[in-house]
């Protein structure tokens, strides 16, 4: 039996060593696989917290279907947002519209912005934006108020080809971003300054107002009008201040013939006296005379 144990021996060996091959070569397997599947794009990565808590604000304010015109609405929240205060007031919309878009008189964009709230949270904004005017503009209408309002018909054809439609201003309307430079190829700094300002203005407080000739003309007739009535009220005021001239000049006239008539009147009283004296004296006289004689 002693012959036995030496090759017992050597065929635990080599079976351990069998059995140290297989498990290593299973986690090299095992770690290959994993790499495969690290560096795989289409298996991905786990979550970070900022994408799970990108994900839950999207979904919050139902803006996962337009994440860059969410960024975008918040990044113009937080410009016109001084204080940080996750709100924006009155005083802050009347600075803003002072000092980056230049309107001495904003009353009525602040009052369309506004409305009966004077805080205006994001969520708040992002909603009014979904549902404005603004947002449903299609492709068309967007390249019109590039032509009509923003004035540079130039970049026509690059809205066109890039389908640059109203849900789109936002990503316009951000400063110091790559959208107009590297998606429509906006080179020329003035003209970016011009979009953004533009697109800043309609995003936050609507369209612009069109002009309305219909009102043009109303207005221009009203005018003609107003001034035909006044020079209507001179021609009357002079003729009325002719006939009051005429009417206290006859009165005038009036006035003295009344007053010598009356004097004509006392003229008349006193001759009748004098006459009645004379008549008087007369018959006095006769009198004596009648009575000389008869004596």
């Amino acid at each position: 039996m002693n012959w036995l144990r030496p090759r017992c021996i050597f065929a635990v060996f080599l079976f351990s060593e069998l059995l140290g091959g297989v498990l290593a070569q299973e986690r090299s397997t095992n770690a290959l696989t994993s790499d495969k599947d690290a560096s795989d794009p289409a298996q991905g990565s786990a979550p970070t917290a900022d994408e799970k808590g990108s994900a839950t604000t999207c979904e919050k304010v139902n803006a996962c279907d337009d994440l860059l015109g969410y960024e975008a609405i918040q990044a113009l929240h937080q410009q016109l947002d001084d204080d940080d205060n996750g709100s924006v007031d009155i005083a802050e919309t009347d600075e803003f519209l002072r000092d980056e878009l230049q309107y001495e008189n904003g009353y009525e964009r602040q009052k369309k912005f506004h409305g009966n709230d004077k805080y205006i949270s994001l969520e708040e904004l992002w909603q009014s934006w979904q549902v404005s005017e603004v947002h449903n503009w299609t492709v068309e209408e967007t390249i019109e108020w590039l032509v009509n309002c923003v004035e540079l018909p130039q970049y026509a054809k690059t809205f066109e080809e890039n389908a640059v439609d109203g849900s789109t201003l936002p990503r316009m309307a951000v400063a110091n971003n790559n959208y107009l430079s590297s998606v429509l190829g906006v080179k020329d700094v003035i003209h970016k300054q011009k979009l953004t300002l533009k697109a800043m203005d309609v995003v936050l407080f609507g369209p612009p107002k069109h002009h309305n000739y219909i009102k043009d003309v109303l207005l221009v007739l009203s005018l003609v009008i107003a001034i035909g009535g006044c020079w209507f009220a001179y021609v009357q005021h002079n003729y009325s201040q002719l006939h009051l001239k005429k009417m206290m000049k006859d009165m005038d006239s009036l006035q003295r013939a009344e007053e010598q008539l009356s004097e004509l009147q006392r003229e008349l009283d006193k001759a009748k006296m004098e006459q009645e004296t004379a008549v008087i004296l007369k018959q006095r006289l006769e009198d004596e005379i009648l009575a000389a004689k008869q004596e």
